[in-house]
């Protein structure tokens, strides 16, 4: 580059003094921000942020872990509707043959 005969040092010079200088004073180079700069700015945000919550996979096992426990639940819940039932009848048949027992009658086999 210094070799070259087009190349003009201090030419050079000044552009490599404006680069710092905007490098430096860019954000007051930069436009104001503006209603529609603003907006702008944040649809790309928004839609940045979406991006990301459709692609992030880490809550889906939270999810999973979720429906599993649920439906755990409602299996318990009818289990115990169940098994609830039959103790009751168990505790019908015991009530009614000690009750049958102290009437001095004979107990149901």
């Amino acid at each position: 580059m210094i070799g070259d005969p087009a190349f003009n040092y201090p030419q050079a010079i000044a552009l490599r003094g404006l680069m710092q200088v905007t490098r430096y004073l860019g954000h007051a180079l930069r436009p104001p921000l503006t209603s529609v700069r603003i907006i702008e700015r944040t649809e790309v945000a928004v839609r940045a942020l979406l991006a990301r919550a459709m692609n992030d996979e880490s809550g889906s096992t939270a999810t999973e872990y979720a429906v599993i426990a649920a439906v755990m639940a409602i299996v318990v819940a009818a289990g115990a509707r169940s098994v609830g039932a039959e103790i009751f009848e168990l505790y019908g048949f015991v009530s009614t043959n000690i009750a049958e027992a102290l009437q001095g009658g004979e107990a149901e086999p």
